[in-house]
């Protein structure tokens, strides 16, 4: 799941994945460029450095719209009103994914925020049960969401590592396409520069898009020159990628995910 659902709310809405396709110079701000292919926090970072008025808050997601956005409706992060955030408790089902699986809220119970989620956001766990929603206590696989990215579900689990995150994948995905952004964490801040791999769904404990090649990086969201350290230098452009940029195969590849995923689900 690239763009677009990767499941649906207990109340109907969509929950899409972490990235975006793109926003262009004036959507969010003015000077404010962010490629398609890389997570909303990140886009965020990078509004702080490239923006030369105040954004418009309401293009992106955050906690006081519930973690969503835009029209249709659709949640990126936490569904932070969705249930109390008690994080003795194991928080409850927020939605289901497209594989069947259930979306839980952060909290896995007395241990608090789960440290074991794969890099799916997803383990296997006891779950509350829920007669609503036909949901049994018992331990199974489930998606939890998270403060970093990938935020809730970037690819059907259940995945060993990151590595093999990246294996299934494939590298229409996880190219090491080595993308430099300028980023700031807060607006007017001059920020520097952050490896990160453009569309790859795998990301590691920190919330960084793994970057494993070794061949030099490009600019990305316009940018004329980058560094992998120091403050930003060059000039952001107004021609960053937007969905339409995204390759077919990169499509083709989301589906047989979604394909391979509800095979494996019947055949349990």
């Amino acid at each position: 799941p690239i763009l677009g659902s990767v499941g649906y709310s207990v109340k109907g809405n969509y929950i899409y994945g972490p990235f975006e396709a793109g926003f262009t110079d004036g959507q969010v701000c003015s000077g404010g460029v962010c490629d398609g292919g890389i997570d909303i926090i990140t886009c965020d970072k990078s509004f702080n450095v490239d923006c030369t008025d105040t954004p418009n808050s309401q293009m992106l997601p955050s906690e006081s719209s519930c973690g969503g956005h835009a029209t249709p409706f659709h949640y990126h992060f936490d569904l932070n009103c969705y249930y109390a955030r008690v994080t003795t408790e194991h928080s409850p089902i927020l939605g289901f994914a497209l594989d069947g699986r259930g979306i839980y809220g952060k909290y896995e119970g007395t241990n608090g925020i789960p440290t074991d989620l794969d890099a799916c956001n997803g383990h296997v766990g006891p779950v509350p049960a829920n007669s609503t929603y036909g949901v049994t206590s018992s331990s199974v696989y489930h998606y939890h969401t998270t403060d970093e990215a990938p935020y809730t579900v970037p690819c059907f689990g259940p995945v060993a590592t990151i590595s093999e995150c990246r294996t299934l994948a494939g590298s229409e995905l996880c190219g090491d396409d080595k993308t430099q952004y300028c980023l700031g964490d807060s607006l007017g801040s001059t920020g520097s520069f952050q490896e990160y791999d453009k569309w790859c769904p795998c990301f590691n404990d920190a919330g960084i898009a793994v970057v494993t090649s070794t061949s030099d990086a490009v600019c990305g969201n316009g940018y004329t020159s980058c560094a992998s350290s120091g403050s930003c230098s060059g000039n952001p452009g107004s021609d960053a990628s937007s969905g339409s940029s995204v390759a077919p195969m990169r499509w083709v590849t989301a589906f047989f995910l979604i394909l391979s995923s509800a095979l494996c689900l019947s055949s349990q």
